[in-house]
């Protein structure tokens, strides 16, 4: 009678433990209607070749090209202010964005350059609705003019919404991200899926086109993985974070690309090429960790970093002739790289 007891107080107790048990945090992006939020992207890379070696019909040209210049920085800072004039469904449908400072620097050798480009953009402001027809966004200047073609490249998300988890999540619990949402993250309010090829281009269009594809396929082979840390009082602010790791070694072989290459400016000069590219492969080892600070309350990005570093090695082995003349190259190419992208907001 007893026991009878003890498994009726039990079946009685049980889902009221369930019900009061902790299921996790929501992190959502749910800013309020109208609200504003001013956020600072920056971005520093730095590349350098670290070993040559090539060959030239078995003659080693390897001291041709200098190790101490073969080196690029690349720097970026850009402010903005993103105003939520409407928010549903876990995304702005109308967004007011004002791209209040824009400055860019890339050192590559003895040569510096800005990135004119992006620098267009400062002080332009640009809104984007969504369209349910398209399921897409419609962007277009505000109160003010600019390149319509700076605005295709542009894309919406610059809170980093890729890296959140679809539900509810405790600490310790983690979740992948797909190589999209990794280069949304990497390239924040700019498109990944649109590249421009140089209007010079002319017949080397579908040689750049076809590279852009191959390089956009690195992504598949890397791996980021997030795991919720629970939350913290950050400025004021409570809020959760997320570590981030990224790792991964891609690979590509580009003797396609390549033998277009060569043909296609073969036909430009009027010269019959002919390629044997025995070997051209570019590979990645690629790592990075980061963190990502959400504001809670609010509902958007407070704070992110992240620290990647890639080793880089390309090799080829190509055979070439024209007009009577074969020549044989090898070469071999070591590079490394490390970078550090941050995110502030107030």
């Amino acid at each position: 009678m007893n026991a009878v007891r003890a498994l009726r107080s039990a079946l009685f107790v049980a889902p009221l433990c369930l019900a009061l048990a902790p299921v996790g945090d929501e992190l959502s992006f749910h800013p309020k209607d109208g609200s504003a939020v001013s956020k600072t992207f920056a971005t520093t890379l730095e590349f350098g070749v670290d070993d040559l070696s090539m060959s030239v019909d078995g003659n080693d040209m390897s001291e041709m090209m200098p190790l101490d210049q073969a080196h690029m920085n690349m720097s970026s800072s850009v402010s903005i202010t993103d105003t939520y004039v409407k928010v549903a469904d876990g995304r702005p449908t109308e967004l007011l964005r004002s791209f209040d400072t824009i400055d860019s620097k890339v050192e590559a050798g003895s040569e510096t350059k800005s990135n004119e480009e992006l620098e267009k953009l400062e002080g332009k402001k640009v809104s984007f609705k969504w369209n349910e027809e398209n399921k897409a966004y419609d962007i277009a200047y505000h109160e003010t003019e600019g390149d319509a073609k700076a605005l295709e490249r542009l894309a919406e998300d610059m809170d980093l919404r890729a890296l959140l988890p679809t539900g509810a999540v405790k600490e310790g619990q983690k979740w992948e991200v797909d190589a999209k949402g990794l280069m949304s993250v990497v390239f924040a309010g700019m498109r990944t899926d649109k590249f421009d090829v140089p209007e010079d281009a002319g017949e080397m269009a579908d040689v750049i086109e076809e590279m852009m594809t191959q390089v956009q396929r690195l992504g598949d082979d890397v791996k980021t993985v997030c795991e919720y840390k629970g939350t913290r009082d950050v400025d004021g602010k409570h809020c959760a974070a997320i570590a981030i790791k990224v790792e991964g070694k891609p690979s590509l072989d580009l003797a396609s690309v390549i033998t277009s290459a060569a043909e296609k400016a073969g036909e430009k000069a009027g010269v019959a090429i002919d390629i044997e590219v025995k070997k051209a492969t570019l590979s990645l080892d690629l790592n990075g960790v980061g963190e990502l600070v959400w504001n809670l309350a609010d509902g958007h990005v407070h704070s992110f970093h992240l620290t990647p570093n890639v080793q880089i090695n390309a090799d080829v082995d190509i055979t070439a002739g024209a007009q009577g003349e074969t020549h044989h190259v090898e070469a071999s190419v070591e590079a490394s790289g490390k970078g550090e992208l941050t995110v502030e907001s107030k």
